[in-house]
């Protein structure tokens, strides 16, 4: 049986409460990088490659996540999908609802998406170009577009294209990912990646510069560092994720990124010299 874990857009993950050590400071030149710029032209020209790694779809057996409540949108298009949001916006009471309604400019809350807590081993990957070719999106940019204006990070509502991607999901019972944060179905990966780097620990710092960086065992950043920066203690690969972002940045060499991308199967691509965060879209369409 699986648990279910609830969360919304932006669910705070567990801080770690493990002894870490904290003797290092915020580094700037490890953080995600200016919207405009090109990733290779980033970090001063530090890494030779930047893969764009993309939040993965994914499936569980016997959990359909509309019908079992993990995923709630005023956007469903199925009749238990509609039921499914009425019903959580019954559970958060009139208090909650009137705050998000505060909050949104007047709407409901514009998607709730909570995931399992266990049963992970059994998960099943989508890649971006399956979901765009069976929902009809045409293209991971399309995808890309559909997933932000799901949750409100769109000038423009996109109101097909989000009905598209939602009603995919509830036909095929397709968990879509979250934004802003390492995943679940990456975190793993990732610590292989630096692993392979001969990285004896896993620096992980948040994004702002008021928090410590933290010197981590391997074992500790299994306890899934939420939303940062994660890299080796020699600076040569580095994993960054931004706020809203349903992609995360891995940066490092190629010769190091090829096989790893290719024995973890992890969707994406690599950036070339004209590749920013606006890869998608362009930034007029952003709030």
């Amino acid at each position: 049986m699986h648990r279910r874990r609830h969360g919304h857009r932006h669910r705070h993950r567990t801080r770690l409460t493990r002894p870490v050590t904290t003797a290092l400071t915020f580094d700037p030149e490890l953080a995600y990088p200016s919207y405009d710029r090109p990733f290779l032209e980033s970090w001063n020209g530090r890494f030779e490659a930047v893969f764009v790694a993309l939040h993965p779809f994914f499936r569980m057996p016997d959990v359909d996540p509309v019908k079992d409540g993990y995923f709630t949108t005023p956007f469903a298009t199925s009749t238990v999908g509609k039921d499914a949001f009425e019903e959580a916006e019954r559970e958060r009471g009139p208090k909650t609802t009137e705050f998000l309604k505060r909050g949104t400019g007047g709407t409901r809350l514009l998607a709730s998406i909570g995931y399992p807590e266990d049963g992970w081993e059994t998960a099943q990957r989508i890649t971006w170009a399956e979901v765009a070719d069976q929902s009809g999106l045409g293209s991971r940019e399309e995808v890309g577009t559909a997933l932000l204006a799901l949750i409100g990070a769109l000038r423009e509502p996109h109101p097909e294209k989000v009905a598209a991607l939602v009603r995919y999901c509830e036909q095929t019972r397709t968990f879509p990912p979250a934004e802003g944060r390492f995943e679940e179905l990456h975190l793993r990966p990732f610590l292989d990646l630096l692993g392979r780097a001969g990285s004896s620990a896993v620096l992980f710092q948040e994004e702002f510069d008021n928090e410590p960086v933290l010197s981590l065992t391997f074992a500790e950043a299994a306890d899934r560092p939420w939303r940062g920066s994660l890299y080796s203690p020699d600076k040569s690969v580095l994993i960054v994720v931004d706020w809203d972002s349903y992609f995360t940045l891995v940066a490092g060499n190629r010769e190091l990124l090829e096989p790893w991308i290719r024995d973890h199967a992890v969707d994406g691509f690599f950036a070339d010299e004209t590749t920013t965060h606006h890869w998608w879209a362009g930034p007029a369409n952003l709030n």
